[in-house]
């Protein structure tokens, strides 16, 4: 196996340790679903290494030191699998850690919602026309991730971070998840400095440090909204389902 991987894991399982007694001191809640959330984390990571690595939006190194990147999709399986489960797994618990309070249970008008449409429509549009390995090809990801995600939470009756902010007028949930993805992401992009793992490759006149600093800095809230909201709809269906069940 990887080290640098390990080694990466090691720092995320520090991070979410962080996040739980946080957590557990801030309301005193300790439910959480393991399984559901680094089942979440497992499938989520193999669709974004599987996509956005075929974009050239970023690749892996398979072996420590290893002067050459490769494309997710040529990493060896067993390593894939690892990172997929370990890695994103990780980084899905941390996130379903506060997904609760990343949420308000409020659902503004269809409005919102076809804003909301329009948004992940034209961010499709960025991820089909812009060229593979820019900038901007990896902002119009996160827009189809955010958009897509804060639709999905509005039909179930609830406003993710940035419709609670637009339409409910609360910055609670989005001041969370920012102070979240500041930590995870410095936290990780630190990590992967220190034992490289992953290298981002969309060229701009940031340099590599910069541009992995910009993603430190917000790209981390592309990764963990689409995780909070996939966890959030997981455990709502099983409840759901559990509660509909008759004897």
């Amino acid at each position: 196996m990887q080290r640098n991987l390990l080694l990466i894991v090691i720092v995320q399982s520090i991070v979410l340790a962080v996040v739980l007694i946080w957590r557990r001191r801030r309301s005193g809640d300790a439910t959480l679903n393991w399984i559901a959330a680094i089942a979440v984390g497992a499938v989520f990571g193999l669709a974004m290494d599987l996509s956005l690595g075929a974009q050239d939006v970023f690749a892996y190194h398979p072996l420590a030191g290893q002067p050459l990147a490769v494309q997710p999709r040529r990493l060896p399986m067993l390593l894939l699998i690892f990172n997929a489960i370990a890695s994103y797994g990780i980084a899905s618990v941390t996130a379903a850690a506060v997904a609760p309070r990343l949420v308000t249970l409020s659902r503004p008008g269809t409005g919102w919602a076809l804003v909301l449409a329009l948004a992940a429509i034209a961010g499709i549009g960025g991820v089909l026309l812009l060229p593979n390995g820019s900038l901007a090809i990896l902002f119009a990801w996160g827009v189809v991730l955010i958009a897509s995600g804060e639709l999905a939470l509005w039909g179930r009756a609830k406003s993710g971070p940035f419709l609670s902010l637009a339409a409910v007028r609360d910055w609670h949930p989005l001041s969370r998840l920012v102070r979240l993805s500041l930590l995870v992401g410095l936290s990780y992009e630190l990590a992967n400095a220190a034992f490289p793992f992953w290298v981002w490759l969309p060229g701009s006149s940031l340099g590599p440090i910069g541009l992995a600093a910009l993603i430190a800095l917000i790209g981390y809230v592309a990764l963990l909204h689409p995780l909070t909201v996939l966890y959030l709809l997981v455990t709502d269906a099983h409840r759901g389902s559990h509660g509909n069940a008759r004897p």
